[in-house]
């Protein structure tokens, strides 16, 4: 069986999973809240965030919760089947940058290997970087 979780899942500012997407797109919800990220002349950056991870969380943290919840909502369905055992985990992660280091990304690893137990996990880096 191949399961595949792309990005991470349909998790954004907009919502946690793909109901909420579709929910919130039909009720004409407002757009999420203004950033509480500020610039060092106090204007505020312009980016969305996931209000339910708040705005101080560290990066490995926030990698992680939008991680569980796109494995969450991709492995639902196959918990009545007895779930998923010693899966191969292909993770594509974005380049490195400013504020994304490369510990960050271990801690990312780390929760999945505990969370999925894989038989192995391998990364990839770049926006294309799963075709690599």
């Amino acid at each position: 069986m191949t399961l595949t979780i792309v990005g991470a899942g349909l998790v954004s500012p907009a919502g946690r999973n793909a109901v909420q997407h579709v929910m919130f797109l039909r009720a004409g919800a407002p757009p999420p809240p203004v950033s509480p990220f500020l610039l060092p002349d106090d204007r505020r950056l312009r980016v969305f965030y996931c209000p339910w991870l708040g705005a101080r969380l560290a990066m490995d943290r926030r990698l992680v919760a939008l991680t569980e919840a796109a494995l969450d909502e991709a492995l639902a369905p196959l918990v009545p089947l007895g779930g998923v055992r010693d899966p191969h985990v292909v993770l594509c992660t974005g380049t490195s940058r400013p504020g994304l280091g490369a510990a960050d990304l271990v801690t990312l690893e780390d929760a999945i290997r505990t969370r999925l137990r894989p038989a192995s996990l391998e990364r990839t880096a770049g926006d294309a970087g799963i075709f690599g």
